[in-house]
Formats: C-alpha cells, sequence, structure tokens
C-alpha cells in the first residue's frame, strides 16, 4: 500500500466482493485499536450487531447493484468494545470494494445536543402548555367569581334600594333618580300620593291588613304608568311617581286615572282613596324646592277635603323646563 494512502487522514479497507477484509491501513488500525491483523476477517466483524443488519440488507446488495454505495452511516466497533460512528463512500472495482472510512463524532455529538435541545424544547413546549390551560382555567374561575361578585352586588343594591314591603324601589332611589333627571337638563314631573285616613286601617283592621292595602296600592301604581315611570315607597304610607318628560296637562291625566282607580278597586278590607300633588320640575330648581311644592300641593289636596289631585303651578319665579 503506497505511504500516503496508509496514513491519510481517513480509512481505508480493501474487502473482496464477498465481505472478507483483504487489506487496511495504518489510519483504521489506528482508530480500531489493535496490533492484531484483521486480514480475513469479515466486513461484518467491524461493525456493532445493528450496523451489522444494515450492511446485510444495504451495504452489499447495493454494490452489487450500483457498484458504488455513498455516505452510509455505520457504527464500527473494536475488539475492546469501543464504538466509533463513520461514514462510508465504497465503490465496486472488478473484484474488489475499496472503501474510504471517516469519522463522525463531531455528528454524534451535535445530535446528541439537537435530540437534547429537542427534548428540552418539548419539555418547555409542554409546561407552556400546562401554564397555559392553568391561566385558562384560573381566568374562568376569575370570570366565575366576577360575575357572582357581581351578581352578589346587585342582590345589594337591590335591597339597599328596594322597599321590603311593596317591592317598590324606595326614597333613596326616588332621589338618586330625581338628581338624574335634574343632571339631563330634561322636563320631567314628579306626584306626591298620600293614603288617606290610612291610620283609621291599622287600628280598625291591625298592621297586616295596613300592609296589605299598601301592597295593593302598589300594584295598582304599577298597572297605571309605564315603564319609563318611577314608583317609590317614599316613607309609611305616602308614594312618589316621577315621569320622566311629563307635562303638566299630562300628569293631571295621569294623577286623575290613577285617584279613580284606587277609588274603585276593592281592597282586602273593604275601600280606600289617595290624595296627590303634582307639579312639574323648573328651570335650576333643586330636588328640595320640587318636593317642596309638590308636598304643598297633597296638603293642598288633603285639606281640601282629600280624593282629589291638586297640581302646584306657581310660575312667578322660574319658567317650565
Amino acid at each position: 500500500m503506497e505511504e500516503q494512502l496508509n496514513h491519510a487522514p481517513a480509512g481505508y479497507l480493501l474487502l473482496s466482493v464477498s465481505g472478507t477484509i483483504l487489506e487496511m491501513n495504518e489510519t483504521l488500525r489506528t482508530w480500531l485499536t489493535t496490533e492484531e491483523t484483521w486480514e480475513d476477517d469479515s466486513f461484518y466483524s467491524l461493525l456493532t450487531r445493528a450496523s451489522q443488519l444494515y450492511a446485510e440488507t444495504y451495504f452489499l446488495p447495493t454494490l452489487a447493484i450500483h457498484e458504488t454505495v455513498e455516505e452510509l452511516y455505520v457504527v464500527l466497533c473494536t475488539k475492546s468494545g469501543s464504538r466509533i460512528p463513520v461514514l462510508i463512500n465504497a465503490h465496486r472495482r472488478k473484484n474488489n470494494i475499496e472503501c474510504i472510512f471517516v469519522q463522525m463524532k463531531m455528528r454524534d455529538y451535535y445530535e446528541n445536543e439537537l435530540l437534547s435541545q429537542k427534548h428540552n424544547t418539548e419539555r418547555i413546549a409542554e409546561e407552556m402548555r400546562k401554564a397555559y390551560e392553568d391561566l385558562q382555567q384560573v381566568m374562568e374561575d376569575y370570570e366565575v367569581k366576577r360575575k357572582e361578585l357581581l351578581q352578589i352586588n346587585q342582590q345589594l343594591e337591590d335591597k339597599a334600594t328596594t322597599d321590603p314591603l311593596t317591592l317598590l324601589k324606595n326614597r333613596r332611589f326616588g332621589e338618586e333618580k330625581m338628581l338624574e333627571e335634574m343632571q339631563k337638563g330634561t322636563r320631567f314631573s314628579i306626584l306626591l300620593v298620600d293614603t288617606d285616613h290610612f291610620k283609621q286601617i291599622n287600628d280598625t283592621h291591625g298592621h297586616q291588613a295596613g300592609d296589605l292595602a299598601l301592597k295593593q296600592l302598589a300594584r295598582i301604581f304599577m298597572t297605571t304608568t309605564s315603564e319609563h315611570d318611577v314608583v317609590i315607597r317614599f316613607g309609611g304610607e305616602e308614594f312618589l311617581l316621577i315621569f320622566p318628560t311629563a307635562t303638566e296637562d299630562m300628569l293631571h291625566n295621569i294623577a286623575e286615572r290613577i285617584r279613580k282607580q284606587v277609588a274603585a278597586y276593592q281592597f282586602h278590607h273593604g275601600r280606600l282613596t289617595v290624595s296627590l300633588g303634582g307639579t312639574s320640575r323648573r328651570a335650576e330648581e333643586s330636588m328640595h324646592e320640587l318636593l317642596e311644592r309638590a308636598d304643598r300641593a297633597l296638603y293642598q289636596a288633603k285639606k281640601g277635603g282629600r280624593n282629589q289631585f291638586i297640581i302646584d303651578d306657581n310660575k312667578k319665579n322660574r319658567p317650565l323646563l
């Protein structure tokens, strides 16, 4: 064997067509770390078991058909058990096979690094997927709790602004509603309604009868007003009705309809009537001033014989909105 080939930086192997080793350069012997001769051994004796199976099914059959094999990856196995990954380029020439071996130690290193990175990436992806699922669950739990809290807050708000006996809105809500309408700067009208001789109902028929009468009155007010109007239990046997955009003429018609409905209704204890005082808000008028004028009209209705409606239409100081 020529000196240059014998010490080339690649392994060289000459095989018979049956796979018997005929010649090996010094470089390959050094890789195999042995002084023993390999001549007359089978090519397969240099390989690991897995590479032997691959060589039997691919290497020699391919050479027999195509006379060339390029970049075949196999693993050499020394007699001491060490493993050397290599690439083989082989060519069949007449009755011999020439093989060149190039070590692939760095390839294995890089492949292992790539596999390690792949596993790390898959692990991180799985952790991120799990973290995302956990976050989704937290967000879903938060949304459930948020809705529960909103519902509780709404229930508390309803309790704080609802009269427990009649289930109408209470005085606090009524005052907030009037302030809201005033901030809009739009016209609205109000009615103060007082139950005539209510004390006699309690004294004669008992407080349960009085409570029932208030509930029945509440139903009458709700059925004789529109969905845009607001009916308030203002205190005791007194009610406040708020009518957005209603004029004084409209207020008169509404009040008379309510008065007649109440007078005609057969209450559990018998008959009763109501007195009504109303007015429309005037420019730059405060809520206190508005209520004061409605209360003055209510007082006149009761003083004038009850079961009637009086409107405060004093226009001396401020015009109507």
